[in-house]
């Protein structure tokens, strides 16, 4: 399903959790990820990849940084979100999904958390991650 809003939180299973909690080494062994799976056997590679994974959490993500951005294309879409008869779900839910506050329970969209409250779980659960938080180091 579509909709406004990240992609919602929280375990799914065996595949290492999907949205907030996704293992950036998820599918190390998966025969279907070949091309992932031997590039990050390389220890070279995988430690220059989870110290990239590492800074893009402590800059990407910090809401100080990420949320002027989310409010500048905000401010630009705004009114073609608006006006469109076709989104999927309603302007007040864009609005919620792109908002500067932290929601309270439920948040944007049909993912149930707005922007800044993925990226701020995203980045804390990243940063706290054992081979992120080695990386670079």
């Amino acid at each position: 399903p579509g909709g406004f809003g990240p992609p919602g939180g929280g375990p799914a299973g065996p595949g290492g959790g999907r949205g907030v909690e996704l293992d950036p080494l998820v599918g190390l062994t998966d025969a279907s990820k070949p091309l992932r799976s031997k590039l990050l056997a390389v220890p070279a590679f995988k430690a220059k990849y989870l110290a990239n994974v590492k800074k893009i959490a402590e800059e990407s993500l910090d809401w100080k940084r990420l949320g002027p951005v989310v409010a500048q294309f905000r401010k630009l879409i705004e009114k073609e979100v608006e006006a469109d008869t076709r989104k999927l779900d309603s302007f007040e839910a864009f609005k919620r999904a792109t908002d500067d506050a932290v929601p309270s329970g439920a948040g944007g969209g049909r993912g149930g958390m707005n922007l800044r409250a993925f990226a701020e779980q995203r980045r804390q659960f990243l940063l706290s991650h054992a081979e992120v938080k080695k990386a670079g180091q």
